[in-house]
């Protein structure tokens, strides 16, 4: 009898244990397109059918959680990144689990890769997370570590691509890009904003394909450029004859990493 008491026991301690556990929950959903991927346990709420097949500004698939708990909306207000650091680590643990290896933290959001997949999860705003896929290469593009001459270098090449690019419109330095501006903005506002669009499309296009043998994105780039600030700003005062020539193409690239 008292060995029934204790297995009974026992079987009801491991039930609560189990039901404090949020990755082990009974009923625990996975995130919409997400299939494996758990939704943080209190962040139950999808955002709406417009959110289905939504896509980042790289064409990456994405879907947005709100907080739906109390306790995790009154925890975000007391320490948003402490917050941020809990769900982290929740996944760190669950992904781990499932076969996913945590690659690092870039542009905002932490990687996870599996194969040739990868999944970010970061947040976009107040009380939201959010889940978006990706090839492992732009995973490991949006975390990549530069060294001080790779930064550099590309950089520059940047600058000399995007210059090009703006000799192809018939500007080559800036007195010829306000003179373009001055004329197209004398037509119309709209021909204007037209023509400035196509202009920093073809740069920010540009960019992007020089980066790729350096295997860093664009927004991680960016990110990485204030670590790099003071060493880029000594490189073009003592290499005039580079940044001359390629003035435009350098103003491009000071406008693409502010």
């Amino acid at each position: 009898m008292k060995d029934q008491k204790v297995q009974s026991l026992a079987m009801i301690l491991a039930a609560m244990l189990l039901v404090s556990i949020p990755s082990l929950s009974f009923g625990q959903k996975d995130v919409k397109g997400f299939p494996g991927i758990p939704i943080y346990p209190g962040v139950e709420t999808f955002l709406g059918e417009e959110y289905r097949g939504a896509t980042d500004q790289d064409g990456h698939p994405w879907v947005w959680y709100e907080f739906t708990s109390k306790k995790l909306k009154d925890e975000w207000d007391q320490g948003a990144i402490d917050l941020m650091a809990k769900i982290i680590n929740f996944y760190k643990v669950e992904l781990k689990k499932l076969g996913w290896e945590y690659i690092g933290e870039g542009i905002g959001n932490h990687h996870w890769v599996k194969g040739k997949e990868a999944i970010a999860i970061g947040s976009v705003a107040d009380y939201l997370i959010a889940y978006i896929h990706m090839s492992k290469e732009d995973a490991q593009a949006n975390v990549t570590k530069l060294s001080d001459k790779e930064f550099i270098k590309a950089y520059v090449d940047s600058a000399k691509a995007a210059q090009k690019v703006y000799e192809k419109y018939g500007m080559k330095t800036a007195d010829d890009y306000a003179n373009k501006v001055f004329e197209m903005s004398s037509k119309s506002p709209e021909e204007y904003e037209s023509f400035e669009n196509r202009l920093q499309g073809d740069v920010r296009k540009t960019v992007k394909d020089v980066l790729k043998p350096f295997k860093v994105s664009a927004g991680r780039f960016k990110e990485l450029k204030s670590e790099y600030e003071d060493m880029l700003t000594q490189y073009i005062a003592e290499h005039e004859s580079e940044y001359t020539p390629n003035q435009l193409g350098f103003m491009a690239m000071g406008r693409l990493t502010d």
